[in-house]
């Protein structure tokens, strides 16, 4: 899986890189532009940025994993000596490092344009230290890398789908969008039913473990409309046990079938 992980490395890391490049200059520009004439206009634009470069490193992983699907470099891929999960596992590996340092770099920047805000409208001192609750930060951390990691999942899941069922490269592109459509909406809609089922919550903060929300709020941020918001996963994180259990099962579904399909059902020929 090693030797996997470093092709794929190997074959991605030069248009990550331009991607990763183009983002942080283009933000940097932005950023030296921001003054108190433009400070909507330019905070909207450093959050386009991010969110551009975000959907393109998912385009670019699902456009690699059609390949794999769809090319010649099928044949090298599925008569090497691994099993289906561990392509599917280093696979998905090698795109949350890719994923997770473009998120880095939206943190980063999204850090320094709230920074560079408040200090336009005069609020200078305000610390963004007291505002972080580090082991809240890890938690939701760890909860978003198993996020990208299912997300990244169901789209290999619905890659391999159409694969499976030898469509040509143009239907079977096609039908593996309309696939995770359909899935994302599904899975979605049942999600916001079993939160609203069993709504048993547990809330992690500086205060502790809890079943309701308790927490201190700067004086700073809840002057200011809207930042109470945006620092809120920085201080406490929530997690609805049912639908954390949803996700575990979705997660071993997709990795297991993606995994089944690609090693059992597959037909190069």
């Amino acid at each position: 899986m090693g030797k996997l992980m470093k092709y794929d490395l190997k074959g991605g890391y030069k248009k990550f890189s331009i991607l990763f490049i183009i983002t942080i200059i283009l933000n940097i520009v932005i950023l030296f532009k921001m003054n108190e004439d433009n400070l909507p206009l330019n905070s909207m634009l450093v959050l386009l940025v991010c969110f551009a470069s975000a959907l393109i490193v998912l385009i670019f992983c699902a456009g690699d994993f059609e390949k794999e699907l769809y090319e010649e470099r099928a044949y090298l891929t599925f008569t090497l000596p691994v099993k289906g999960r561990q392509i599917i596992a280093s696979k998905v590996l090698v795109y949350l490092i890719w994923a997770l340092v473009n998120s880095i770099i939206i943190a980063v920047f999204f850090m320094l344009c709230m920074k560079k805000a408040t200090g336009i409208m005069g609020i200078s001192n305000m610390s963004f230290s007291d505002k972080i609750y580090w082991p809240v930060v890890l938690i939701n951390i760890v909860s978003a890398i198993f996020s990208m990691a299912s997300f990244i999942l169901l789209l290999h899941l619905c890659t391999i789908l159409p694969r499976v069922a030898n469509l040509n490269v143009k239907l079977g592109k096609f039908m593996s969008g309309v696939i995770f459509i359909a899935i994302l909406v599904g899975i979605g809609y049942l999600g916001t039913k079993i939160g609203k089922v069993f709504p048993k919550s547990i809330y992690i903060s500086s205060k502790g473990i809890t079943d309701h929300m308790v927490i201190e709020s700067s004086n700073i941020v809840n002057n200011i409309a809207g930042l109470n918001e945006i620092f809120m996963p920085l201080k406490v994180a929530t997690i609805n046990i049912a639908s954390s259990i949803y996700d575990i099962v979705l997660f071993v579904i997709f990795f297991v079938s993606s995994s089944y399909l690609l090693e059992k059902k597959i037909d190069l020929k």
